[in-house]
């Protein structure tokens, strides 16, 4: 934000830029500022395998989760820890998120904005 400003015609540009990041880089980004820890990366590692194999295999019998088939009709525990794991990261990146926003001191922010105007 230092070197866009707040206009939001500029804001977009570090939108545009995020974006064209792939998600493993974005995740290692988010570990490398500290914003998440070792285990959030495993966990969001996992779960892009499960994407992978949603966007690139032929049948969803191919998709794994850590190393075992994603859905298995006789023994439906994977699946489940995926959807668990998947539940879990979400809560994780809602408190990040939280933390984050109670760091900001808004009025400080309003007042940088008004002065850049």
């Amino acid at each position: 934000m230092k070197i866009l400003g707040y206009e939001f015609e500029k804001s977009e540009m570090i939108t545009d830029l995020i974006s064209a990041i792939n998600f493993n880089r974005r995740v290692s980004m988010l570990k490398d500022w500290k914003i998440i820890d070792d285990e959030l990366k495993k966990q969001l590692m996992a779960l892009l395998e499960v994407r992978n194999g949603l966007a690139h295999k032929f049948s969803i019998g191919e998709i794994n989760y850590k190393d075992k088939r994603l859905i298995n009709y006789s023994d439906e525990s994977n699946f489940v820890k995926f959807t668990n794991d998947l539940e879990e990261v979400w809560k994780k990146f809602l408190k990040i998120y939280e933390n984050e926003e109670m760091k900001i001191d808004f009025d400080k922010l309003i007042q940088e904005i008004q002065d850049a105007g």
